[in-house]
């Protein structure tokens, strides 16, 4: 398999050194885009602490 474009058809010359018999039109491509929230955990501990440190604001001024 090709590591750059993912083919795994080698019959004709490959812009990027190899050989394969498709076409690589960027019409026919499909794009598929992936989002993830990298600081969810960050943001799940920093709410909790946010919680936790609130309660002993509350407890320490009564």
């Amino acid at each position: 398999m090709c590591g750059t474009c993912g083919c795994s058809d080698h019959g004709r010359n490959h812009e990027h050194g190899h050989s394969h018999g498709h076409s690589h039109d960027r019409e026919k491509s499909t794009v598929i885009s992936i989002e993830q929230d990298i600081l969810q955990q960050n943001n799940l501990l920093a709410e909790r602490n946010r919680g936790y440190f609130e309660a002993k604001i509350f407890f320490v001024s009564i």
